[in-house]
């Protein structure tokens, strides 16, 4: 549990040509559909970041059993498989205990011949979704690489409540805080019984080097698809809404624009104020000879909009 914390996304303000050739503002588009994106892990910046590790350790009667529940096998079809899996050394045996994971070169150069990509050991399209927000608005770093040097904009959430679960004023936040260490976590054993903690713990893990992001992460995967929490189109498109009373604030770069501020405020004024969903507004304040970003309420947000310099 997080309690009342927030938790802010930094985003920027550049358009971006789609495919069909046409000038689009993401981020504003998102707000203005109050969603949010979720990207799939692969396309983090840092390559290292949930690399998930698997293997199979454990007696042929898990093995078994895990076969027959996972593919809905016939037991002595399962048997069998293994059987021939061991005699092909793509699982190696001693005594009771099977052992298996995809440095085994042999048989994982066999799945990639049949077109399977991989980030560590899982295939790129069975892993979660994830969006990343950090528990900090005033991280100098976090506004240059991630808001378009200081000149975009961050989100400030109470929570996100998304899917089925929006409308439950009982719903436990999902931000899932990141933790940093030296070294990668050991592998998941698939025939663990607590695989989804195990597996999360990959996704909640990065190098120590990143802990001045302060992060927290909300993971969707395709079970959520399966219950019903949200559609296959959601999680496959990776845009995802929350509840607009959940977006407590926006806050305004250093640097922004007087365009682009009146851009965004237009934005939430129409999408979220004219519905009578309120929603504060601040500034990132440089403090003066420190290397320092306070965060600020502005009273009057048209005049600090108008104030702003505009586009040279």
């Amino acid at each position: 549990m997080t309690g009342k914390k927030l938790f802010y996304k930094y985003q920027n303000l550049e358009e971006k040509t789609d495919k069909e050739g046409k000038n689009r503002n993401y981020n504003i588009e998102n707000l203005s559909q109050y969603q949010l994106y979720f990207s799939n892990p692969t396309k983090f910046n840092d390559p290292f970041d949930s690399r998930i590790y698997w293997c199979f350790q454990g007696i042929e009667e898990q093995y078994i059993d895990f076969y027959s529940r996972q593919y809905g096998l016939d037991c002595k079809v399962a048997k069998s498989l293994i059987d021939s899996f061991c005699e092909n050394e793509y699982f190696e045996k001693n005594g009771d205990l099977i052992y298996f994971d995809l440095e085994n070169v042999k048989y994982r150069k066999r799945l990639e011949q049949k077109g399977f990509e991989f980030h560590g050991h899982f295939n790129q399209e069975d892993l979660p979704i994830v969006c990343c927000f950090s528990g900090t608005g005033e991280s100098i770093l976090m506004w240059s690489h991630y808001a378009g040097n200081h000149q975009g904009i961050c989100l400030r959430f109470r929570s996100m409540r998304y899917g089925n679960n929006k409308d439950s004023d009982d719903y436990e936040s999902p931000f899932l805080m990141v933790t940093y260490e030296k070294e990668v976590s050991t592998q998941v054993n698939l025939l663990d019984e607590n695989i989804n903690a195990r597996v999360n713990q990959f996704l909640l893990n990065k190098f120590e080097d990143w802990t001045y992001e302060e992060e927290y992460r909300i993971i969707i995967s395709s079970d959520d698809v399966l219950k019903g929490l949200l559609s296959e189109n959601e999680f496959k498109s990776g845009l995802v809404k929350y509840q607009k009373e959940d977006l407590e604030g926006i806050v305004f770069g250093m640097k922004i624009n007087h365009e682009n501020a009146k851009l965004v405020y237009e934005t939430v004024k129409m999408n979220y104020l004219d519905e009578g969903i309120t929603v504060n507004f601040y500034e990132a304040k440089e403090i003066p000879r420190k290397y320092e970003v306070k965060i600020k309420l502005i009273d009057d947000v048209m005049k600090y909009i108008n104030d702003l310099p505009k586009k040279e």
